[in-house]
């Protein structure tokens, strides 16, 4: 058996969704039996919800055409990135009843069930699939049967399930406008006096297709219930993304972190039912400039918890401040098996490693994102050159690097350096006059000279002599142009 999930009126309905009377002003969240809305392609109606379609409108219509005939009316224009965040979910419900999935067109998807478990009942099936949706308030019609193009018919007739056990049955009362026959056929079934698909069927088939060529046996193949066409089988997982456009640009972040919420609500219940964690967030808000705000949250402990990843969104938020009005919110997660992690009986792991994460984003929206992080030398032969780069960053260049051995005495660097003044003899440091470091120099090695960047503006040159003092103090001295320094000193046991 086949079964086909079909989401009527589909931009229509991804146009509606997440519109709430608190958060967006306006319909319940994907229900089309409110109001007359519409959705509107280069000027011209596609899809009418029953209410609209109740007031005399109908695709074809142009907008004004639709205003004339009702003021009311509400017109949406195409959403796309709200379309494939509806076209991933119906994706990944399919996925749950069969890993066999095509995407057979905008809205509709197709399931090999032939290894379903032995016994299963369709018609509980069926209502399932339905119920799952209707709790996201969320319209679908479920076909079952023999074939894919059977299931197909079934789900485009469906109120809102129909179960074909018997395929002659079925396609005897069809009509034949159900078939989406090109209007050249359509004239010819006309004047052949055809109305039902089982008159079609009644026609002598090699003479048929003799006579109206490959669309008629494409036809026959359709609707005869003996033809199971290979399906074009959807590998690629689902993504677990959520997006809202604004009818008008906000002021404040309420709406934000409302449709945030109910993002989450729906992609980690997601995730917890293919046993999936978070491990990044993707926020972008789209400016009323055109610009786009885009910030990347990586989770320090991947989670499904919905009030955790909430948490990190607020925070960034609630300092947030944009120089332009926001007009849309997209949010995308990506997954990652959960952690099978197990300490070693002297490794030591954060209490909460997300609450940790959460505290430092505060303290970046006080310091400076630059201000917050871990120190990572920088790849140069400058002395002291570092950067600050964030906490979690999974890196992928590769298996880590084993950790640098230190030879030798360690050296404490001066941070900043301390000024000095050098007395040179014979080309080497002969006496040190500085706040940490007075003395006659009785031992020294060097120059060591470093240059770099070289090829920029920003190029520097240094010179550098380890000096032991009569005090018994080793140094590390460093010259910039006529400039010295007192570097740092070495720890001597």
């Amino acid at each position: 058996m086949f079964a086909c999930l079909l989401l009527p009126n589909f931009r229509l309905q991804a146009a509606l969704r997440w519109r709430d009377p608190v958060g967006c002003g306006g319909h319940a969240s994907g229900d089309l039996s409110v109001g007359s809305a519409v959705v509107e392609d280069g000027g011209v109606l596609v899809e009418v919800n029953a209410a609209a379609r109740a007031r005399g409108l109908v695709p074809g219509l142009t907008g004004p055409q639709a205003m004339a005939r009702d003021a009311a009316v509400r017109i949406f224009s195409p959403e796309g990135a709200q379309e494939d965040s509806l076209s991933d979910l119906l994706v990944d419900q399919a996925l749950g009843l069969s890993p066999d999935v095509e995407r057979t067109a905008s809205g509709v998807v197709t399931i090999d069930l032939r290894h379903a478990a032995r016994g299963v009942c369709w018609q509980q099936l069926a209502d399932g699939v339905v119920a799952r949706f209707q709790n996201r308030t969320l319209q679908v019609q479920v076909g079952v049967a023999g074939t894919p193009d059977l299931a197909y018919l079934a789900a485009q007739g469906a109120r809102p399930s129909a179960i074909v056990y018997q395929a002659a049955a079925f396609v005897g009362t069809l009509p034949l406008e159900a078939l989406d026959l090109s209007e050249a056929l359509a004239l010819t079934f006309q004047d052949w006096g055809l109305r039902s698909v089982g008159d079609f069927l009644r026609l002598p088939k090699s003479e048929t297709i003799q006579r109206l060529g490959a669309e008629g046996e494409t036809l026959f193949h359709k609707v005869s219930g003996r033809y199971q066409r290979p399906l074009r089988l959807l590998r690629t997982p689902p993504e677990y993304r959520a997006a809202f456009s604004f009818e008008h640009e906000i002021e404040t972040t309420e709406p934000l972190l409302f449709l945030l919420r109910r993002f989450l609500e729906e992609l980690t219940d997601r995730l917890r039912a293919v046993h999936r964690v978070a491990r990044e967030m993707e926020l972008r808000v789209p400016l009323d400039d055109g610009t786009v705000h885009e910030r990347i949250f990586f989770i320090p402990a991947p989670t499904s918890a919905e009030n955790v990843l909430f948490g990190i969104l607020h925070t960034h938020l609630e300092s947030l401040r944009l120089a332009q009005r926001p007009v849309g919110v997209q949010l995308k997660l990506e997954s990652a098996a959960p952690a099978r992690d197990q300490l070693r009986l002297f490794d030591r792991a954060l209490r909460d490693p997300n609450q940790f994460g959460e505290t430092l984003a505060r303290l970046k929206a006080l310091l400076g994102n630059e201000h917050v992080g871990v120190p990572v030398r920088r790849d140069t032969h400058e002395a002291g050159g570092f950067e600050m780069q964030g906490m979690f960053i999974q890196s992928s260049d590769g298996p880590e690097r084993s950790p640098d051995v230190a030879y030798g005495l360690p050296l404490r660097r001066y941070r900043p350096a301390v000024r000095g003044r050098v007395e040179m003899e014979e080309g080497r440091p002969a006496t040190v006059s500085s706040p940490l470091a007075v003395g006659r120099v009785f031992q020294w090695a060097g120059p060591f000279r470093l240059s770099g960047r070289w090829w920029e503006s920003s190029s520097w040159a240094m010179e550098e002599w380890d000096v032991g003092l009569e005090d018994g103090g080793l140094y590390r001295l460093a010259r910039r142009g006529r400039a010295w320094t007192v570097e740092g000193c070495y720890d001597v046991c």
